[in-house]
């Protein structure tokens, strides 16, 4: 990563290859080494709280290294001041070209070429839209004095981002094509590096022998991502035995490999979820299974990322039990512990691995593990309009004046987390993508019948004062395409008709 080097490294590789891992561990160095300008981490499970689109992409970029180089802030700050401030309308060009172009250019090239900007899980940053719009402003980069290190998967819309790249030297790293002899003594490294934290609690045996730790690196099957899950539940085991035999469990015990696109990463995610939730046909066994339905189904199918207590409000239970559910899975699920600090994934593949292999239900060749979606988006459709139903009323924020414009509103911000918390937020923002997707219209009918008589216009007021209207007509959009394709004997003539009346007023307005 010397000046001298590319101006982009692309790290390119399958899931679990330690692309993550990888830059990381660059990143950290470069922080110490005082070079490290900015660095993005996409994931897809954080959605919208992510830097997601161009515009958010490149002002990150920007806001951090002015908290990176002094004499970055102060060009930026002259620039802007020239401009008279951020240009409002600016499309991701202008945007670009003013928030990093010129201010870049106003600084002398031997300092800069050494700024270096990591981006982790490129291909996470959204929709293959978003994608192919990110991988044209990264092309704008090459034009800068930086050097880039980006990861991401050997995605369409990338491989063919990069090859446009070619105004800059661009190095490609594939770790698919590494040797599997590097590879082991990699993850032998991160072994390493892992155990010396651990307190050996008075064990004699600790830390493992030789022999040990090359039976766990052959266990990895190459894969860095899988060495992370191996040592999460290493390091969150909580019985009563001493770390050796602790360890010597963890590299001796036998699984399944399957024959799918990454069996060593799969095969470790079913002898995780076959521990956690063993098949047990008994009524409590099943009343476990129907809860891990419920909670990690609606954490994969979320339109964006929700904290433990957001997710119990959503699903009508109690944050002890949601956290109860994922307790057993806290090798690949991270759940902070503030109620509000997101639930995420470790790895996207655990996410892609829980759904079903195919659209039919029926298919003989499901696990019980994998997420039953029409049943689940169902019922998150129903408890979107349980909670729209009983929660949204006439002036919901309780405001002396309805008529000031949202940004005068004073407070507007702790008035909304007050009387619209963060699940009738959720709710209201993706109620009808949930419809779109759900199996059984006979139970939701009902329940939609009721908002689009006495509560639509108490919607339309909350989603005015989280300023989102823009986004009431696709939504109810999905809402008529939902109910058009539902069958005739469903008697949805008149919901159909009452959404496209208030699409057609919210159009005029």
């Amino acid at each position: 990563m010397d000046q001298r080097g590319p101006t982009f490294t692309w790290l390119r590789g399958s899931p679990g290859t330690g692309k993550s891992t990888i830059a990381k561990t660059i990143t950290a160095d470069l922080w110490e080494e005082k070079r490290l300008a900015s660095a993005i981490y996409f994931n897809k499970t954080l959605a919208q709280d992510n830097t997601f689109s161009v515009p958010r992409f490149i002002c990150s970029i920007a806001y951090q290294i002015t908290e990176f180089s002094v004499a970055f802030c102060q060009a930026l700050s002259q620039r802007l001041e020239e401009d008279g401030g951020i240009h409002p309308y600016a499309d991701w060009v202008g945007l670009f070209e003013q928030l990093l172009g010129k201010p870049l250019r106003h600084l002398p090239p031997p300092l800069t070429t050494r700024w270096v900007v990591v981006i982790d899980g490129l291909d996470e940053c959204g929709s293959r839209g978003d994608l192919k719009q990110l991988m044209g402003a990264l092309s704008k980069c090459a034009a800068l004095p930086l050097t880039f290190l980006v990861t991401s998967r050997p995605e369409f819309e990338v491989v063919y981002g990069m090859e446009r790249i070619s105004t800059s030297p661009c190095a490609i790293e594939d770790l698919d094509a590494a040797d599997r002899e590097s590879t082991d003594h990699d993850i032998l490294r991160y072994l390493q590096f892992r155990i010396k934290g651990l307190p050996n609690r008075h064990d004699p045996a600790w830390p493992p022998s030789k022999e040990q730790c090359t039976a766990f690196v052959a266990r990895c099957k190459g894969l860095f991502e899988l060495a992370a899950i191996l040592l999460r539940q290493f390091e969150d085991e909580s019985s009563g035995r001493v770390l050796s035999e602790e360890f010597s469990e963890l590299v001796n015990e036998t699984y399944y490999i399957a024959s799918d696109s990454n069996p060593a990463l799969h095969a470790e995610y079913r002898r995780i979820l076959q521990r956690a939730y063993p098949q047990d046909t008994s009524r409590k066994g099943k009343e476990t299974m129907l809860r891990y339905q419920r909670v990690v189904g609606t954490l994969v199918l979320l339109q964006q990322p929700l904290g433990t207590r957001a997710l119990a409000d959503l699903l009508g239970i109690s944050t002890e039990q949601v956290r109860a559910v994922l307790r057993p899975l806290s090798s690949v699920v991270a759940v902070p512990d503030p109620d509000d600090h997101p639930i995420s994934f470790y790895h996207a593949s655990f996410p892609e691995f829980l759904l079903p292999p195919s659209a039919s239900q029926e298919d003989s060749t499901h696990s019980p593990h994998h997420i039953h979606v029409p049943e689940c988006e169902t019922l998150l459709a129903q408890r979107c309009l349980d909670i729209m139903n009983s929660m949204l009323v006439y002036n919901i924020c309780k405001l002396s004046d309805l008529f000031m414009r949202n940004e005068e509103i004073p407070d507007l911000s702790e008035n909304l987390d007050t009387h619209a918390p963060a699940h009738l937020r959720y709710t209201a923002l993706h109620w009808a993508k949930h419809l779109a997707s759900s199996g059984d219209p006979a139970r939701v009918s009902s329940l939609l019948h009721d908002w689009c008589q006495n509560k639509m216009i108490f919607y339309l007021e909350l989603m005015s004062l989280l300023d989102r209207c823009d986004a009431i007509v696709p939504l109810l959009n999905y809402a008529i395409e939902w109910a058009q394709a539902c069958p005739p004997s469903m008697s949805l003539v008149l919901i159909n008709a009452l959404i496209r009346h208030f699409t057609e007023v919210h159009l005029r307005c």
